[in-house]
Formats: structure tokens, C-alpha cells, sequence
């Protein structure tokens, strides 16, 4: 529970920065970022692990460069989950979603990696 918390928290910091930094990336309100963190958590949670399956091909033929594809399609699809529920989340552009997708991505690698010692996953006897 604590691992799925943090990872939530992640996400919802990694689409807030995206929204402050990327220049097409915007939301009106800080509720609609932490709401479309956690859709954006889902979509990660959920679509992310059978969409990395199907590509695996892919991906080791370009030697992990279709990750970035994949993770565009990810940024995207929660975006478009977040405006279909009513939220101000707004993505304008392609390059703004290929920005925010790598933005995303390298804060959550980041904080998986710093993170990792900090949120350690129970063991049960």
C-alpha cells in the first residue's frame, strides 16, 4: 500500500511539473493536475504493463528507443481519460506531448531510483 502511494504521489508530482515546465502542457487548477495524476497513475498501472508486452519486439529492435513511443501514447491517453471526465488537463501539439511524456517519464525514474530505498515492499512470513 505504502509502494502504491508513493507511485501515485509520483505520478501527480511528474504531471505537475510537466504542466509548469512544458509550454503545451496546461490545467487551470491544481485539483484537475492532482486528479489527472492519478488518472495518468491508472493508465500507467493498468495499460502501461500490456502495452510494454505487446511492443517487446519493437523496443529490442530499436534498442528501447519505441519506449518513448509507448510512453507518448501513455501521457496522451490519460490526457484525453482527464478532458473526457471534465478535467482542464490540455496537451496542444504532438511536441508537447513527446516533452511532457519525457519530463513525466524522468521524474518517475528518478524517484523510483531515489525512492526505491525509502519504500520497501513487505515480506510476509
Amino acid at each position: 500500500m505504502q509502494q502504491l502511494f508513493y507511485w501515485g504521489a509520483l505520478n501527480i508530482f511528474a504531471l505537475w511539473l510537466a504542466v509548469m515546465v512544458v509550454p503545451g502542457v496546461s490545467s487551470h487548477s491544481v485539483v484537475d493536475v492532482v486528479w489527472a495524476g492519478v488518472i495518468l497513475a491508472v493508465v500507467n498501472g493498468a495499460v502501461g504493463p500490456i502495452l510494454r508486452l505487446v511492443t517487446c519486439p519493437i523496443r529490442l529492435l530499436t534498442l528501447g528507443l519505441f519506449s518513448l513511443v509507448v510512453n507518448v501514447f501513455l501521457f496522451v491517453l490519460a490526457a484525453w481519460i482527464s478532458q473526457r471526465v471534465g478535467l482542464s488537463l490540455q496537451v496542444v501539439g504532438w511536441l508537447a506531448a513527446i516533452e511532457g511524456a519525457v519530463v513525466v517519464s524522468l521524474v518517475t525514474w528518478v524517484g523510483n531510483v531515489l525512492g526505491k530505498p525509502f519504500v520497501q515492499s513487505r515480506k510476509k512470513d
